[in-house]
C-alpha cells in the first residue's frame, strides 16, 4: 500500500518491528508477517517516503538479542530506529 498511500501525500511512516526474527517476531506478534513488514518498509522506501522511522518495544530479556541486527538493519536501509519502553 506504499504507492498508494504516498500518492494521497502521505510522506512520513512510523512502522513497529521489535525483531528481525521470525520466531521472536511471532511470539511478539502473536502472528506471522515479518517477511510482509520487511517488503513493506522497503516498499515504502522505493516509493519516496521522507521519514521511515522504525518502533522497537525494549522489553528485558528479550530484546537484547535483536537490538544489534535491527539497529544494523536501520542503519543500512536509512530508517530510523527508535527503541520505546515497554510499559
Amino acid at each position: 500500500q506504499a504507492g498508494p498511500l504516498f500518492d494521497a501525500g502521505l510522506r512520513r511512516l512510523n512502522v513497529s518491528l521489535d525483531t528481525l526474527d521470525e520466531t521472536r517476531f511471532r511470539e511478539l506478534s502473536r502472528r506471522d508477517g515479518l517477511d510482509l513488514v520487511l517488503n513493506g518498509l522497503e516498499a515504502a522506501k522505493r516509493a519516496g517516503f521522507e521519514s521511515i522511522k522504525v518502533n522497537a518495544v525494549a522489553i528485558r530479556g528479550f530484546i537484547e538479542h535483536d537490538a544489534v541486527p535491527l539497529a544494523r538493519y536501520c542503519r543500512e536501509r536509512g530508517f530510523e530506529l527508535r527503541f520505546i519502553e515497554y510499559m
